[in-house]
């Protein structure tokens, strides 16, 4: 019996294996550019739609500050040491008892000044506003009004009798101080005399 004849298996090296595929990796290197990082753009606020109407104001009003400020002062005496009250309308008015004369009240408030700011202070103005009784009204310029009250405070003079009211009966010359009875930046801020703060209406005659 004849059998087919077979042929002898070839070499490894004849026989032919499929290629693999070649890879290649990319890496970055130097001569690789990468782009710059982009940085987020800010969103911008969506704006509110403004009003064409303007508001509706009912008033306005600027306050400014005052250029006197003005004082309420009594005349004090060893015969008054304590403050007299406040003379009022509804009481009968003591014949006996005149109104501080206004140049005797001014000839009384510039030593106070001179004492205490040298020649600055005499050289500060003073208007006498109102006289009733020993009572005093004034007003002084409004960078002045904490020099002229500190003088006040501790000064005591002389002044002839005659002149000071509710001293008339003594004799020669008596010794006098100032007392601060009331302290306003407005006109309307004292009480003139009447026993109620009236505005000053009184230094008008109404």
């Amino acid at each position: 019996m004849a059998y087919p004849q077979t042929s002898a298996p070839a070499s490894l090296s004849d026989t032919t294996l499929p290629t693999p595929l070649q890879r290649t990796a990319s890496y970055p290197n130097q001569q690789t550019a990468l782009p710059p990082p982009q940085s987020p753009q800010p969103t911008t606020p969506q704006k509110r739609k403004r009003l064409n109407r303007k508001p509706h104001i009912l008033h306005q009003a600027t306050l400014k500050k005052g250029l006197w400020i003005y004082f309420h002062l009594v005349l004090i005496t060893p015969s008054t040491a304590a403050p007299p009250h406040p003379p009022s309308s509804n009481s009968p008015s003591d014949p006996s008892t005149t109104d501080l004369d206004p140049l005797t009240a001014s000839s009384l408030l510039t030593p106070p000044l001179s004492a205490y700011l040298g020649l600055h202070g005499s050289a500060v103005p003073i208007d006498i506003l109102k006289t009733k009784g020993a009572d005093t009204w004034v007003r002084v310029p409004r960078e002045d009004g904490s020099a002229f009250r500190a003088s006040l405070s501790g000064w005591t003079g002389w002044c002839d009798g005659e002149l000071v009211p509710g001293a008339q009966g003594a004799e020669g010359r008596v010794r006098v101080s100032w007392r601060v009875k009331g302290e306003s930046e407005v006109l309307g801020g004292l009480d003139w005399g009447d026993g109620i703060s009236d505005g000053g209406r009184s230094l008008f005659g109404s």
